[in-house]
């Protein structure tokens, strides 16, 4: 028997397959319903319908760049080791059905960014929802090519022959645009090089920068931890190690955050984050929670499903996606939270009913698996002290069922004056008999 690779062997594995029992519960969320880009779900069943589209999309590329389809093949099959080291398990395609591929795919999404921000036509491209289809299947954790790819591509393309040492990059801001706007996205001040793919990009847009954190116990511990990408076996090894000592619910249930509704009945208010630096920007001050505004759509549902599945499984840090993830499955239990979350325009609901929308959050984080930091530790304890005070309870109680309309706060303040008046007339006749009396 031959074992594969050298002993001691770190492999820079970027591109993992998902274990399957995340895969199986959230196929909507992580399997390519219209087209496969890599090698995991090449010639699936299914996707073969836009594997003819592909060979359209290359010959529109070659021609609108000029681009010498031999010079291509040579420039990519330099590179086929390099990919090959790229993915979490062996392949089987054959070197030229592997180039093959990687152009197919590459040029795909590269013609596809093209006609995304152009007004060429494309047949398939313009039938309604096949652009956000093929979109969402970009952002899936398993349908990735390297970045490399991608990038040597475009030079080709354009000639420019960049390496892209620096943080300035066409392509990269042409990929940060496909995406909806958002205030708190930042594109990563690192070269491409250090760029594994897009998905990986997205992700780097999206968590913290370093220096961007606030003070433990105002906000989740967020760290930018550094990751270089290599895997050992005994790396893996403790990090299974790691996994198993996450799940102690003796030692875990008490880091929970209380459901909105719990909250709410404790006196917690809620308030849409103005001016948030990135979407885990999440504070508590003085009994208000003050939470950035969160879509819940296709395109943001996939997206932060696949963020989640590239942190979970990159051996990377977990500390970012992870506990925004715990945070909004604590938080969100039934549609009742939904709704409360809705009412304060932190949650725009876009998937259907709020029992839907709880449900997807709940699914997203039923096999989450997160390492507490310290920082998030106190987060969470200063949130239960709050919740278990009796007077934030007390006074959210008398505010709810006593002040909750005009009428019935004239209804109070008249009780309290009646009641004071009787307590004076009550001490005066007690107070005068006293006084004759003597």
């Amino acid at each position: 028997m031959n074992l594969p690779g050298k002993a001691n062997e770190c492999r820079p594995i970027t591109i993992f397959r998902l274990p399957v029992f995340i895969r199986e519960k959230n196929k909507d969320m992580h399997e390519p319903k219209l087209v496969s880009i890599g090698p995991y779900y090449h010639n699936t069943k299914k996707l073969r319908t836009m594997e003819e589209h592909k060979w359209w999309c290359l010959r529109d590329f070659m021609e609108t760049h000029c681009i010498n389809l031999p010079d291509c093949i040579q420039k990519i099959g330099a590179l086929e080791e390099v990919v090959r080291q790229c993915y979490s398990e062996t392949l089987s395609l054959g070197r030229d059905e592997f180039v093959q591929m990687l152009i197919l795919d590459g040029c795909f999404i590269l013609e596809f960014i093209r006609k995304h921000y152009g007004t060429v036509p494309d047949s398939f491209f313009d039938i309604e929802r096949n652009e956000e289809t093929i979109l969402l299947d970009i952002l899936l954790v398993e349908n990735q090519i390297p970045f490399f790819i991608l990038h040597e591509l475009f030079n080709l393309a354009t000639g420019s022959g960049c390496s892209c040492n620096g943080i300035s990059c066409k392509l990269r801001d042409l990929i940060f645009g496909l995406l909806p706007p958002q205030i708190f996205w930042k594109q990563p001040e690192i070269p491409c090089r250090k760029i594994h793919h897009v998905l990986h990009f997205y992700y780097l847009c999206m968590v913290p920068h370093p220096g961007s954190m606030r003070q433990a116990g105002k906000s989740p511990s967020l760290k930018n931890t550094k990751y270089d990408g290599k895997v050992t076996l005994r790396g893996i090894e403790q990090d299974k190690n790691m996994k198993a000592r996450h799940y102690s619910a003796k030692r875990d249930k008490p880091l929970a955050i209380p459901s909105v509704t719990e909250l709410h009945e404790a006196g917690v208010r809620f308030k849409r984050k103005r001016n948030p630096r990135y979407l885990f920007d999440i504070t508590f001050e003085d009994g208000v929670m003050e939470i950035p505004e969160l879509y819940i759509d296709d395109l943001h549902c996939v997206l932060l499903a696949n963020l989640l599945a590239f942190e979970q499984t990159s051996y990377g840090p977990r500390e970012i996606v992870s506990h925004f993830v715990s945070f909004l499955d604590n938080l969100i239990d039934t549609k009742l939270d939904v709704s409360r979350l809705e009412y304060h325009h932190i949650l725009i609901n876009m998937i259907g009913s709020e029992a839907e929308a709880a449900n997807y959050i709940n699914q997203l984080g039923k096999w989450n698996l997160v390492e507490h930091s310290d920082e998030y530790k106190s987060f969470i304890i200063k949130v239960q002290r709050y919740a278990t005070s009796l007077w934030p309870r007390y006074r959210s109680t008398l505010m709810r069922d006593y002040f909750i309309n005009p009428w019935t706060t004239i209804s109070v303040i008249a009780a309290i004056i009646l009641l004071g008046l009787t307590f004076c007339q009550t001490y005066y006749t007690i107070y005068s008999s006293t006084s004759s009396n003597n």
